[in-house]
């Protein structure tokens, strides 16, 4: 049974409220410090640049022969003019 005034039940629920736990995150700062994360080399669609080994994307490559290339780095091995895939020759044996 409530036997006081208005003031003294908001102070109530308010000592209620206040005691409740609050919700503890998943992970503490120090773990998130420490997690490192490490994703595969083709993740996103991307693949490695036949010529500079760097990350080529889906949306930067060129695909010949079945390796893959940045534009800038197709170019011919003998005067360094960029290629083209309808105008290009490859030798097997390199």
């Amino acid at each position: 049974m409530y036997t006081g005034g208005v003031s003294s039940l908001a102070e109530q629920i308010a000592n209620q409220l206040q005691r409740k736990e609050q919700p503890k995150s998943l992970l503490d700062k120090k773990e998130l410090g420490s997690i490192k994360k490490e994703f595969p080399q083709n993740l996103g669609g991307s693949d490695t640049c036949y010529f500079c080994q760097k990350r080529v994307y889906v949306m930067e490559r060129l695909s010949a022969e079945g390796k893959f290339f940045h534009r800038s780095c197709f170019k011919c091995e003998y005067c360094a003019t960029t290629l083209r895939l309808s105008a290009y020759a490859y030798d097997i044996e390199d």
